[in-house]
């Protein structure tokens, strides 16, 4: 009889902390669910703030979206157009590239020398290396370089000298 009264007085106490420990837990996982979302968009900001640093430059100011370059389509039967957004986008990044390729091939083409005219005397330097048996090893390339010297007393006698380094 006195285990029934026990269970009686006990049964309305457990009910109400089981009430509370319900309440408890769906505060916590609002909780728990509104820390992960806070996580999730400050993870998404690193991600765009490293990419901005230390990413590619030309790539900055393509939008993401699914319809956009490096979208794929695993299922679908027919690849979405392009958007209008994108277009302007990949038209600058194409010209940007454009004008460095041929500035790269300007500045390239400054740097060479017009060849010294054949009419000039040319002596030959041969530099072979030191303290080795020439007879026993195998030559792997030489280093040539032609340079043309003026002479100040008498320009008319220019000469031009070959130096092959092996």
């Amino acid at each position: 009889m006195k285990q029934a009264q026990i269970k009686i007085r006990i049964l309305p106490i457990a009910k109400a902390e089981i009430a509370r420990l319900q309440k408890d837990n769906l505060s916590l996982q609002e909780e728990n669910h509104s820390l992960r979302e806070e996580n999730l968009k400050q993870a998404q900001e690193l991600l765009y703030y490293k990419r901005l640093f230390y990413g590619r430059r030309s790539e900055r100011r393509i939008p993401d979206h699914p319809d956009g370059q490096l979208f794929i389509p695993f299922g679908q039967e027919s690849i979405p157009e392009e958007t209008s957004d994108i277009k302007p986008l990949v038209e600058e990044i194409q010209v940007a590239s454009y004008t460095r390729r041929n500035r790269a091939r300007r500045e390239s083409r400054k740097l060479r020398r017009e060849e010294i005219p054949a009419d000039i005397e040319r002596r030959t330097r041969v530099i072979e290396p030191e303290g080795i048996d020439l007879e026993k090893t195998t030559r792997i390339g030489e280093d040539v370089r032609e340079i043309l010297h003026y002479i100040l007393c008498c320009p008319e006698e220019a000469r031009s000298l070959l130096f092959l380094r092996r």
